[in-house]
C-alpha cells in the first residue's frame, strides 16, 4: 500500500504485509543515480500479527502530528484500529470504530472535506444498510478527520460504487 512519506526523507514510501508471517515491511522511496524513482531495501516495521487484519490503509496524517498513520480493519471482529506513525514504526493502536468488516473497501482521501484534516472513505459492502446508507450496497461514505485519532460521523457522497475495482 502507498503510505506517503513514512520515512520522512521527502520521498514516497510503500508498506507491504507478508502473508505467510504477518510481518509489516517498509520499502522506502529512493532515487537512482540516473534520477529514476525506485524502492530501497525493505525494513521491518511490524514483527508479526498483521495477517489478522483484513484491510490496511495508509491514511496520511489523521491525528495532526505530521506523521503518516495507518488504519486497519480486524477481520474477525470488524474493529477499526488507528496506528499513529512514529519514528520508524507505528505507535500503540487505538480503537476508533466497530462494524467495519461490512465495508467492501477503505480509501485514504486526504483532506476531502477541505477542513485541514485528512479523511477516510469507505464503500459499503453487500447487504449493508444503515441510516447513512439506507439504499444498501455500494454507498461511498466519507468519515471526516478531526485532527485526533477519532473520525467524525460519516456522510454519504455517492451511491452505486459497488463493483468498482479502483479509485484513480
Amino acid at each position: 500500500m502507498r503510505q506517503g512519506d513514512f520515512s520522512r526523507d521527502g520521498l514516497e514510501d510503500v508498506i507491504a504485509r507478508e502473508a505467510s508471517t504477518g510481518k509489516l515491511w517498509l520499502y522506502p522511496g529512493r532515487v537512482t543515480d540516473s534520477g529514476a524513482a525506485a524502492l530501497g531495501a525493505r525494513k521491518l516495521i511490524g514483527s508479526g500479527g498483521w495477517n489478522v487484519m483484513g484491510q490496511l490503509v495508509g491514511a496520511g496524517d489523521l491525528n495532526g502530528d505530521t506523521r503518516s498513520d495507518l488504519v486497519a480493519v480486524e477481520k474477525a471482529s470488524g474493529k477499526l484500529w488507528f496506528y499513529p506513525g512514529k519514528a520508524g514504526a507505528y505507535g500503540s493502536r487505538v480503537l476508533i470504530g466497530s462494524g467495519w468488516n461490512s465495508m467492501a473497501s477503505l480509501l485514504a482521501v486526504a483532506d476531502y472535506t477541505g477542513d485541514g484534516y485528512n479523511d477516510l472513505a469507505a464503500i459499503t459492502g453487500a447487504g449493508t444498510s444503515t441510516t447513512t446508507c439506507p439504499s444498501g450496497d455500494g454507498c461511498l461514505l466519507v468519515y471526516p478527520g478531526t485532527g485526533t485519532s477519532k473520525l467524525a460521523p460519516a456522510s454519504r457522497k455517492a451511491d452505486d460504487w459497488w463493483g468498482l475495482t479502483g479509485a484513480f
